[in-house]
């Protein structure tokens, strides 16, 4: 996308330097609209913590749209400093601008990614999870770091345990690293460009990671 808004047929290729320059951007950005920013984000991750805790995987449906239209408040919003000072919190919650129906499609499709993802993950150390009616009970009776030593002697004892623990970590880690690479756009693609549709926006968002995976890789490790 270029500085006028207008939407690039292809996306550009950054400079192996631009991870500075857009650590720079963000803090100006945020330092003129600190608080606000910071309420915000507050807020939503009191009401995504409460949500996954309460209902579930429905919680984690509902986190993963309230976190489409988190980020994409955030662009709005970030686009609106340019020409202002100052905005006061209340209209971080202006989604009059939003493209509701494809940000919602996003996070049905995010989420349903995401599940896969952990699924497929868990293949390797099922069975380690797979425990007798006795075992149940018997890690039921037992406080948070009793079934914490639990698990550790079950490693500790059966060395090839541990190696698909790590196993399902590794390709968690590395399915859940793809899946936030490939959305990285697409809340902002689709709500400074409401005709676009979710999967042109993820098709976008992709080829841009990929041609800027150097700049992105440092502007992670920055962030870290």
């Amino acid at each position: 996308m270029s500085q006028d808004n207008h939407l690039r047929t292809s996306p550009k290729v950054a400079s192996s330097i631009a991870s500075l320059k857009w650590m720079e951007l963000s803090f100006k950005i945020l330092k003129s609209n600190f608080w606000s920013f910071l309420s915000f984000a507050i807020l939503i991750l009191i009401v995504n913590i409460t949500l996954t805790f309460l209902l579930a995987l429905v919680g984690i449906f509902l986190s993963f749209c309230i976190y489409m239209f988190f980020s994409a408040s955030i662009s709005i919003n970030s686009k609106k400093i340019q020409n202002a000072e100052s905005l006061p919190l209340k209209e971080f919650f202006n989604f009059n601008q939003t493209n509701a129906k494809q940000l919602v499609l996003s996070s049905v499709i995010y989420c349903a990614v995401f599940l896969m993802i952990i699924i497929t993950a868990m293949v390797p150390s099922a069975e380690i999870f797979n425990f007798t009616p006795e075992q149940i009970s018997e890690l039921q009776a037992l406080d948070f770091q009793g079934q914490i030593k639990y698990f550790e002697s079950i490693l500790i004892e059966s060395p090839e345990k541990y190696s698909k623990i790590l196993q399902s970590s590794l390709m968690l880690t590395i399915g859940v690293f793809v899946l936030e690479s490939i959305m990285f756009f697409v809340p902002t693609l689709l709500v400074l460009h409401p005709s676009l549709n979710v999967f042109t926006a993820i098709k976008l968002s992709t080829i841009g990671v990929l041609k800027n995976s150097i700049p992105f890789i440092a502007y992670g490790l920055i962030l870290t």
